[in-house]
């Protein structure tokens, strides 16, 4: 990429832009490959844990939407209905129940009841038949071939071995040292311009977390984070693009479309969505906009709250 006197950043000409927009996300992975590459583990980029202070502030999909709390969840939940202590079947229906057991150990007793005339005369039958030692019927011969022709058990195969999925790492961004970078000497990045260049600059933060700006040197360039609408990731429905033709739409914004060289800018950037622009971000890594696209969603959110 070639670069002009004053430092700016000249994309090459693209001969569609909607082609490295269509959305055909479908085949994105979801893993993120550069943390992973650092840690020796896999990363689960589908959600980021914003903390701050030791304390879990907000869950972010990488699609920049907040995951609802399963505690939340919990506590909405309808209870299910209380049975009183104690309760149980009516005086009446116990007695009734009584009553058919009564009956029933009646009948049981007089049909089961002999005399001792049978009882005695069913003892002898039985230790005649005993004592009499009775061979078995076909002799040993036939119990040979039974032998043979009984089926043979064949032993069961030992149980296969399943390896248990090894746990993904969660992603996690500290808000509070995002804002102290951004307080500090601020964050590089790329920032796509509505003239379709791309330029480099550094992120900042005001004092009193209200306002986000940009700066080449001094002075600044601020926007109050309040005015921010939405923090969308680059990779998300533009939904203005959603028509009969385009059912799907395309991601990014007008800027990131017209100044972006491909589309593996769609896991570098995000966007801060005015009324009147939007503000275009691109980062050195994918992690990297993830987390910083999930922190700046807590903080618009705290601003717009006040």
């Amino acid at each position: 990429m070639a670069a002009a006197e004053d430092g700016t950043l000249i994309s090459p000409e693209k001969a569609d832009s909607s082609y490295w927009w269509e959305r055909m996300f479908g085949a994105a992975c979801t893993c993120v490959t550069d943390e992973s590459a650092l840690t020796g583990e896999e990363v689960d980029g589908s959600q980021i844990k914003v903390v701050e202070e030791g304390k879990l502030v907000a869950t972010v999909t990488d699609a920049g939407q907040y995951v609802e709390d399963d505690e939340k969840k919990d506590d909405d939940a309808v209870p299910p209905p209380v049975v009183a202590v104690g309760a149980g079947p009516s005086s009446s229906q116990t007695k009734n129940t009584t009553t058919e057991k009564t009956t029933t150990t009646k009948a049981g007793s007089s049909s089961t009841s002999t005399t001792p005339q049978a009882a005695a005369a069913s003892l002898t039958s039985a230790g005649a038949t005993t004592n009499g030692k009775t061979p078995p019927q076909g002799g040993s011969a036939a119990m040979e071939e039974r032998k043979e022709a009984a089926p043979k058990r064949e032993k069961a195969p030992p149980p296969a071995i399943v390896e248990k999925p090894v746990p993904k790492i969660e992603m996690q961004v500290d808000l509070k040292e995002v804002k102290a970078k951004l307080k500090g000497d601020g964050i590089p990045f790329k920032k796509h311009c509505r003239d379709g260049k791309i330029r480099p600059r550094t992120l900042v933060l005001s004092d009193d977390e209200s306002m986000v700006g940009w700066k080449k040197n001094d002075p600044k360039k601020m926007v109050p984070l309040a005015l921010i609408n939405e923090v969308r990731p680059a990779s998300a429905v533009d939904k203005s693009t959603v028509t009969k033709a385009r059912p799907k739409g395309m991601g990014g914004t007008e800027t990131l479309r017209k100044s972006a060289e491909g589309p593996a800018v769609s896991r570098l950037a995000f966007s801060l969505i005015l009324d009147d622009r939007t503000i275009d971000i691109q980062v050195a890594s994918e992690v990297e906009a993830k987390k910083l696209c999930a922190a700046f969603k807590v903080l618009v959110d705290h601003a717009r709250a006040k």
